[in-house]
């Protein structure tokens, strides 16, 4: 009979035993037992559904892993080598600011106690003194050196900025200090002289350096004061 109904309806009896077949081998019976009973999944009728539990722990092994490297816990060591560092530097910095400012402090001391117990045609005389005796100097350098001196000693014994000046403008200005004519003549002859030399490199002779030298020093020793420390010195 069942293969009489078979040859019958064959499409039926396949589709009947196909579904019985998957209902038979469904672990969970399509999610929910009609009687009540557990389920294979330990979820109980009426409960929410939960996952099944990792296939890693059924197996014996950790369902725990690191995903991420392991982080330091408190302050990196390197961030106290940073700072010990950078006051080391500032300490070494304010002692090298230290040191410099106390050797200029010393260096102006030096230079103010000398300006003090050296009046300006002592100083002035020193340093022609200098002057004559180097005798290994070109014409250039010997008038660089020569100019510069007088205007030294005009700037202590007058009070006026004359190694900032150019001669066109130191002129008038020392026209203003009551000099003798000749003094003035000879001082407005020299520096005129010696800027053609520095600048425009004017040929000169030994003899005329030593007049030019022999000349400021008498300049120096004519506009001296009387007594020294008196007149416009610093």
């Amino acid at each position: 009979m069942a293969k009489r109904y078979a040859r019958k309806y064959p499409s039926s009896v396949l589709m009947v035993l196909l579904v019985a077949f998957c209902l038979c081998l469904s672990p969970a019976r399509l999610s929910a037992d009609p009687a009540g009973a557990p389920r294979p999944d330990g979820n109980q009728p009426g409960n929410v559904i939960t996952s099944p539990a990792p296939l890693a722990a059924t197996q014996g092994e950790p369902d725990i892993h690191d995903i991420r490297p392991p982080v330091q816990v408190g302050t990196n060591p390197l961030v106290y080598y940073a700072v010990a560092g950078g006051l080391l530097a500032a300490l070494m910095m304010a002692v090298l600011v230290w040191w410099w400012r106390r050797r200029s402090r010393n260096q102006k001391v030096a230079t103010v106690e000398t300006s003090v117990y050296e009046h300006a045609h002592e100083e002035a005389l020193r340093l022609l003194a200098d002057l004559e005796q180097d005798d290994n100097l070109s014409p250039v350098l010997y008038y660089f050196r020569l100019s510069a001196l007088l205007r030294l000693y005009l700037k202590r014994r007058y009070g006026i900025n004359a190694p900032e000046m150019t001669t066109e403008e130191l002129l008038p200005v020392l026209a203003k200090q009551h000099l003798s004519t000749e003094v003035y003549g000879d001082i407005k002859t020299f520096f005129r002289f010696a800027d053609e030399v520095k600048f425009a490199k004017r040929p000169c002779e030994g003899s005329c350096m030593k007049d030019d030298l022999s000349m400021v020093r008498r300049v120096i020793d004519t506009t001296m004061p009387e007594e020294p420390g008196n007149g416009g010195e610093e």
